[in-house]
């Protein structure tokens, strides 16, 4: 998002502040909130440099609520809304504090809620973050992720109310799980990873085939998979570990689940990696 007015600050940057820096920080908390009219989409931008991220589905008649605690001496709150798009974010300087992430209290946070019943448009970027990103429930009908360092869990706790017509995850240095991916309804998932510790848990109610395209550098990738579904392999790489029970090998590169020809559902993936390991966890 080089060319859009939010910033994610760089995360060199922010490991090499020193300690009394930090000693200096301002903190302070903008609220925006929308309520709902008669929207029928809604599109969302975040751009988030350090810190943790929630994202959630809002109550009521709620368009969106968000919530930005940061440090004054080394961040603006970016929070723009007009004509059914939304802006959010933080601009931000070299003299900025890392978060303990594992203290809610202290460091930057973002809190989103976005309403139930429009259409949305979801990007979704940021750097050194605990983020945790539950969809369930809403109507999402293109989600892009792009992480650097960063913990990230993204949720679909309940079904998607609509096709997701694109997915794509864009994964730095980073753990990264995806659960609930078959509530999502989603057709076409995309995966760029660079030193990724990722799993792919796609349980939950399945209403069409999904794509699912992998581009590794080096890691590990575990896909959690209902029993029920089909699943075909490509994996265009002869230097990564493959671990399917169920799996057999009918072609130079395609792998095939049991019940591929009979199964009503069907996940097929391309897997294209330098190092890495494959693994397939049948579930129930």
């Amino acid at each position: 998002m080089s060319d859009r007015t939010m910033i994610v600050a760089g995360v060199a940057a922010l490991l090499a502040l020193s300690a009394p820096a930090a000693e200096a920080q301002d903190w302070r908390t903008t609220t925006i909130m929308r309520q709902a009219t008669n929207e029928q989409t809604l599109d969302v931008e975040v751009g988030y440099g350090a810190g943790r991220l929630d994202v959630e589905p809002a109550e009521g008649r709620m368009l969106y609520q968000a919530s930005l605690r940061y440090d004054a001496r080394g961040f603006r709150p970016v929070a723009d809304y007009s004509n059914g798009q939304l802006r959010l974010g933080v601009d931000g300087n070299d003299n900025i504090h890392l978060p303990d992430d594992d203290d809610d209290h202290e460091g930057g946070r973002m809190m989103l809620r976005l309403g139930r019943g429009v259409l949305l448009d979801l990007d979704l970027e940021f750097g050194a973050a605990l983020a945790e990103i539950e969809l369930g429930g809403l109507s999402v009908r293109n989600l892009s992720v792009s992480t650097g360092a960063s913990e990230t869990r993204v949720m679909f706790t309940q079904p998607n109310a609509v096709v997701l017509e694109n997915m794509r995850f864009d994964v730095g240095a980073a753990q990264f799980t995806a659960t609930g991916l078959g509530n999502a309804n989603v057709r076409d998932i995309r995966v760029n990873g660079g030193i990724t510790d990722m799993t792919l848990d796609f349980s939950g109610r399945w209403r069409g085939n999904t794509r699912l395209a992998v581009d590794f550098g080096l890691g590990s990738l575990t896909l959690r998979v209902p029993r029920n579904v089909g699943v075909r392999l490509n994996k265009e790489t002869l230097l990564t570990s493959f671990d399917g029970p169920r799996m057999s090998r009918r072609d130079d590169e395609n792998y095939y689940s049991d019940n591929w020809n009979e199964s009503n559902r069907r996940l097929d993936v391309t897997f294209d990696g330098a190092f890495g390991d494959i693994t397939i966890d049948w579930i129930d």
